[in-house]
């Protein structure tokens, strides 16, 4: 970025500035699969062995040009750069895993065991640039190894209709930033530090629901409890320093649990009549209720009441889409000082032209009515009072254009 301004003094500055993130993943994966009768059963097995290691780099570089005499500083307030967020990091996971699909009743009852071990290693790497940007954080390495069994079932009980039901045990290792971050914006009154102490994530999840799959409709019901042990809540709002600036720090929550319910539909309205061929219409819900069992109150971090409603219409060579989205108000903050947006509604339109063959244009049109909205994702942590809201709010109406080919 390349910044003419006037500064608080009256001194007309240029600010260059230069951000970089890299990041490689190399991996590898072998798989077999093996299918048998045993039992009276039929049985689908796979089996394998997976890889990867992902190198992440980051740096933020500037200086700042004062234009009536030439001289220059890399000191643009707080930063004094060259400076890391958080130090280079190189992550590694080694898995072993196996999955047996085993079919009763002529594949009327479907149960599915399985079993995955992970082994993952943090490995990040302090330098002179990190450290002076940090005094005094020691950069943490983690290494962990999960074993997490799985088993699914469903019960195909009509040509069109299934329930289906499962437990799995879940593993997240804490992100490489959440463990070592540090980060300052002056402008909009925050600051972000690191968590050395940060324990990977264990969790127990259930679920259960109902689908149905016909010839032109299709729906599904779904409800889950996710209990969490060491639950990563990131970038959690922990008060304010000396400077008067909120700070965030991933924690994490001895006791949680998540619970919540999903619901999602959709029709082809050209199987019901051919006056309506090529229109289709598809809706979503999803509501979900997070807790801090530990501190008897809400995470923060989970969405209100969410959905989304889309009109289609496909031809051979273009499309169109109506699609809407709508969220509740967040009404389970635990901090009354937090700010909490208004619910919205907002509707894009979406549209494609295939001009031939491997070639497709897209246009967008977001925010077709111009409203002034925040997502919660966007505003958690942030203060009711804080004088720059304006600067949390979503874009207003809003055109993207793009080409794509395939060859």
């Amino acid at each position: 970025t390349r910044e003419d301004r006037v500064t608080a003094t009256g001194i007309r500055q240029r600010r260059e500035r230069r951000f970089e993130f890299e990041q490689r993943v190399d991996g590898a994966e072998v798989a077999f699969d093996k299918r048998l009768s045993l039992g009276g059963a039929e049985h689908a097995v796979l089996y394998g062995v997976s890889w990867t290691r992902t190198s992440t780099e980051q740096i933020r570089d500037g200086r700042a040009v004062d234009l009536a005499s030439g001289a220059s500083t890399p000191v643009i307030a707080p930063d004094v750069f060259p400076v890391r967020d958080f130090p280079n990091s190189r992550t590694r996971t080694a898995a072993l895993f196996v999955q047996d699909e085993i079919a009763f009743a002529e594949g009327g009852v479907t149960l599915t065991p399985a079993l995955r071990i992970d082994h993952y290693r943090l490995d990040p790497r302090n330098d002179a640039i990190f450290a002076a940007d940090n005094p005094g954080v020691t950069p943490r390495g983690i290494e962990r190894t999960s074993v997490a069994p799985k088993l699914g079932a469903v019960w195909r009980f009509a040509p069109a209709w299934s329930l289906f039901g499962g437990y799995a045990r879940g593993f997240r290792a804490p992100p490489y930033n959440d463990v070592n971050i540090g980060f300052t914006n002056l402008a909009f009154g925050y600051t972000a530090i690191a968590n050395p102490d940060l324990k990977p994530e264990t969790s127990h999840g259930f679920e259960a629901g109902l689908r149905y799959t016909g010839d032109a409709a299709w729906f599904g019901l779904a409800a889950y409890e996710n209990r969490y042990r060491d639950f990563i809540e990131s970038l959690r709002a922990i008060g304010r320093n000396e400077a008067g600036l909120t700070v965030f720090q991933s924690q994490n929550v001895a006791s949680a649990r998540i619970r919540g319910i999903e619901v999602k539909a959709g029709a082809d309205l050209g199987g019901f009549s051919e006056r309506l061929d090529g229109w289709s219409l598809r809706g979503s819900m999803a509501h979900a209720r997070g807790d801090d069992r530990t501190a008897g109150r809400p995470l923060e971090g989970i969405d209100p009441l969410r959905g989304t409603l889309g009109l289609s219409y496909d031809a051979e060579r273009w499309g169109l889409e109506l699609a809407g989205l709508f969220a509740a108000r967040q009404r389970r903050a635990s901090n009354p000082e937090l700010y909490r947006p208004a619910g919205y509604g907002v509707f894009d339109l979406y549209a494609h032209w295939t001009p031939l063959e491997g070639i497709r244009v897209n246009l967008a049109v977001f925010n077709l009515g111009d409203r002034r909205y925040a997502d919660w994702a966007d505003v958690a942590g942030v203060a009711a009072n804080s004088p720059v809201l304006d600067r949390y709010a979503r874009a207003g109406r809003s055109l993207a254009l793009s080409l794509s080919a395939d060859w």
